[in-house]
Parts: structure tokens; sequence; C-alpha cells
């Protein structure tokens, strides 16, 4: 038995999972924008399962140097919110949620996966019935981040 959740098995019930993740994505979102001064993560667990993080401002200065992109982490005591964004960028149903209580700790394992990235083939993507114009991806799976330019044509970016 592993002391740490897989994400697969959080719910909203409890506030002190311990997890285990990789950072694959850290961006920020600027003090202009909508919920600005603020930081967010794409993490992934051992079995590549991913979820997003949103961090608000005080606890986005508490980690913004720490928490690197391929970075290994052990995470404690954060809300597991639904995941309320307009905009995802994964299709993962929760989010995880910082908070003053949230210990941070850099891990160093040679043997955790490295799933940075979910290739697919763009025939499969054009297969789907329905896409969906919320999850921001690019080419690579990176996930667009979120600036000025983006900011001003958020209302154009699906309808080209």
């Amino acid at each position: 038995m592993t002391m740490f959740t897989p994400i697969a098995e959080l719910n909203r019930d409890k506030n002190s999972w311990i997890l285990m993740l990789r950072a694959i994505r850290v961006y920020f979102v600027p003090k202009w924008a909508k919920g600005g001064d603020s930081m967010k993560i794409v993490f992934h667990d051992e079995h590549g399962t991913r979820i997003h993080a949103h961090l608000a401002r005080e606890e986005k200065e508490t980690f913004e140097t720490q928490i690197i992109e391929g970075g290994i982490y052990a995470i404690r005591n954060v809300f597991v919110h639904d995941n309320y964004q307009r905009l995802k960028t994964g299709s993962n149903d929760k989010l995880l949620g910082f908070f003053k209580r949230t210990e941070v700790k850099t891990l160093s394992r040679n043997n955790f996966p490295r799933m940075m990235f979910d290739l697919k083939p763009f025939p499969i993507l054009q297969s789907q019935p329905c896409l969906n114009d919320q999850l921001l991806i690019d080419t690579c799976d990176t996930s667009v981040e979120w600036n000025e330019e983006v900011y001003q044509n958020r209302n154009n970016l699906f309808h080209a």
C-alpha cells in the first residue's frame, strides 16, 4: 500500500490528500487578466492521469520558484474542486486548489513516469463526434499560455 493517493481516487470529501505528482506545465496568469496574478499547473500522477491546479496570488508567491516543469513533488493538504474553469487544459473534471496549509516537497525519483505529452494522430482528433472547443491545446499537446493576445481574442479562439 502506498501513502500517495492516485488522482483517480480524489474527491471533495477531505483536504488532507497526499499526492506524488509531476508538473508537466506551469504558467502564470498576469495581474491584468480576469482571475489574474495566479499560477496554473498541469500535473500527472504515476498512472499518467492529469489534473489542473490553481494557485491564487498568496500561494503563487509561496511556490512559484519551487514548482517547475518536469519536477516531481509530494503535495499535502489540497482542496479538490469541480473543474469550474471555462477553458480547460485537460479532460479531468476535478481541479486542485492550493491554500495556506498546502505543503510541497521536491522529490528525486528516477523511476517516476515522464508523461509530458498525450500525443494523438490528427485523424483521431478529427474523428471525434464533437470536438471540445473549451480544451486549450496546440499541436504538441502543450497547454496554450494565457497571454494578453489570447485574452483579447478569447471570443474568437475557436471560430476561425
